[in-house]
């Protein structure tokens, strides 16, 4: 029995060295070929570090690529030639140049790299923020502009908007004067308020009557922001790469992500589907899909994919982009008493009545709780108001008012804020 037994730890041993063997087997061997040039242009490249094997420029990049990327580029020029993993990488950071990749080749370069994770959850780049430029991203920036943001549709849900925002400083206020409360939660009351509107002006409904896990469509859209957005091995090294994302979890992440999701879209598209739904004053979003993909002269055929695809668009650059940036834009104010003060007394111009503006008065001087990653954002004064996190002092026209005014930020609202990624319509 023990003869036996260590027959199999024997095996076991071997098996695993074997399987770790033939792994570095295979990426040796597919570095060495990677290396093998097989064009002579390719020899022509502009300067940059030198690369280790395997890993590339990966090690250079730090916690701070932007930091690294400068430091870099001080060293090797404007134009430098990176290799990340597998990946060849051109970067940029000049003015001049810039302009020539941007403007100059801006058909050669617009495209964004392809990510699994991206690829994924776009439904194999059927959206329109993450689809190739060509015919079909042409059409969906049509259908964008000529059906589902036009300025009818869009002053369509105004009461909608002024009802969540109504409730939502009522509920400030509550708190606010309330002496028992000793924080007030704001970034999960801009989270519910973003996602209200959005699912409102989306799908007809806001979900509260029903069961409807706020928490949980949060996480899962955090991690659906992660996963888009995150270090994916299988981008970097094609042959082996995918190994490494399912050792790391990170693609069971990304299956479960898009399961939720696309479970939450079908829900919704189905019950859109049922003759005998109550009908809404004014169409939403899905009731417009809905009718194109319907439409046979629609040029555009919209299958349940693509629908899905422009949801998940909407949930992105509405929900978690608007809740974001506004409070990025709350925690500064906070922290700066005296621009705050100043950004309450210039809004009290552009708002009817000044209970808003009391209301600021107060959540100025009461403790805001907020996430501390958020709160170690230190970045949207530069990008909102067009001045330093100390407090410099503001270029009144340079932003727009919804950010540049606190209370426009609360109760300003409007379709631009929610549909962020659909700025370039206009």
């Amino acid at each position: 029995m023990e003869i036996f037994l260590g027959s199999l730890n024997d095996i076991s041993l071997l098996w695993l060295f074997s399987t770790i063997t033939l792994l570095l087997v295979i990426v040796v061997v597919s570095y060495c070929l990677r290396q093998v040039p097989k064009n002579k242009k390719l020899e022509n490249l502009p300067p940059g570090p030198p690369h280790l094997p395997i890993i590339g420029n990966l090690h250079q990049l730090g916690k701070l690529p932007h930091v690294s990327l400068y430091k870099l580029s001080q060293k090797y020029g404007p134009v430098m030639h990176l290799k990340l993993g597998q990946v060849p990488a051109l970067v940029v950071s000049s003015p001049e140049m810039a302009k020539e990749v941007l403007k100059v080749h801006d058909t050669e370069c617009c495209n964004r790299p392809d990510s699994y994770g991206m690829r994924k959850l776009s439904y194999n780049r059927k959206d329109i923020s993450f689809s190739p430029y060509g015919d079909y991203w042409r059409e969906m920036r049509k259908l964008c502009v000529i059906e589902l943001f036009t300025v009818k549709r869009v002053r369509s849900f105004q009461h909608v908007r002024d009802r969540e925002i109504a409730k939502f400083v009522n509920s400030l206020s509550k708190e606010a004067f309330d002496p028992k409360s000793e924080f007030i939660p704001l970034d999960t009351k801009i989270y519910s308020l973003a996602k209200n509107i959005t699912c409102e002006v989306a799908f007809g409904t806001n979900f509260e009557r029903e069961n409807f896990r706020e928490t949980e469509i949060r996480k899962t859209l955090l991690d659906a922001v992660t996963v888009m957005s995150g270090f994916w091995a299988a981008d970097f090294f094609p042959y082996y790469g995918w190994i490494i994302d399912i050792l790391t979890g990170f693609r069971q992440k990304l299956d479960k992500c898009f399961h939720d999701f696309n479970k939450f879209y079908e829900t919704v598209i189905q019950e859109h589907l049922e003759p005998c739904r109550p009908r809404l004053e004014h169409e939403d979003i899905t009731d417009v899909l809905i009718a194109l993909s319907n439409d046979e002269t629609c040029p555009l055929h919209l299958s349940k994919d693509n629908i899905k695809a422009v949801f998940m668009d909407l949930f992105i650059a509405s929900i978690d982009t608007t809740s974001e940036t506004t409070i990025w834009a709350m925690s500064e104010l906070v922290k700066n008493p005296r621009v705050m003060t100043k950004r309450v007394h210039s809004s009290q111009r552009h708002v009817r009545g000044r209970e808003i503006a009391k209301l600021m008065n107060i959540l100025s001087n009461k403790f805001i709780h907020l996430d501390k990653k958020i709160l170690a954002k230190n970045i949207i004064c530069d990008v909102a108001f067009c001045t330093s996190a100390a407090g410099e002092k503001l270029k009144e026209n340079e932003t727009q008012k919804t950010l540049q005014d606190t209370i426009t930020v609360i109760s300003g609202f409007c379709a631009a804020d929610f549909f962020s990624y659909y700025g370039w319509i206009n």
